[in-house]
């Protein structure tokens, strides 16, 4: 995120006055969903820390290492955090491997 907001402000101080100005915040969210590889029976090893790195920038990370909290509301938070772990999961497999995943 530095790199990003450094390379603004030599752009911007670079540029023509008659340029518009340059976006302040580099949305990327939806851009992860697209490069992160699907997982064959080949690769595991670059999907495994593409995907937890997805997982936790979703917020999923948490609530799939942690113990199931006694409290209902965050039980009810916990149990959807987890289904949509999986569903992001078993959408990332290769189709291979999705009639193997249960």
């Amino acid at each position: 995120m530095l790199v990003v907001h450094i390379v603004l402000y030599y752009r911007a101080k670079f540029r023509h006055r008659s340029s518009p100005p340059l976006p302040a915040i580099v949305d990327f969210s939806n851009t992860m969903s697209t490069t992160l590889p699907i997982l064959t029976t080949a690769n595991y090893s670059l999907w495994e820390p593409a995907m937890e790195d997805f997982l936790r920038s979703k917020g999923y990370w948490y609530w799939i290492h942690s113990a199931t909290p006694p409290d209902p509301k965050l039980n009810t938070k916990c149990l959807l955090a987890r289904d949509s772990a999986v569903g992001e999961i078993r959408r990332h497999l290769s189709p291979e491997l999705r009639g193997i995943a249960c």
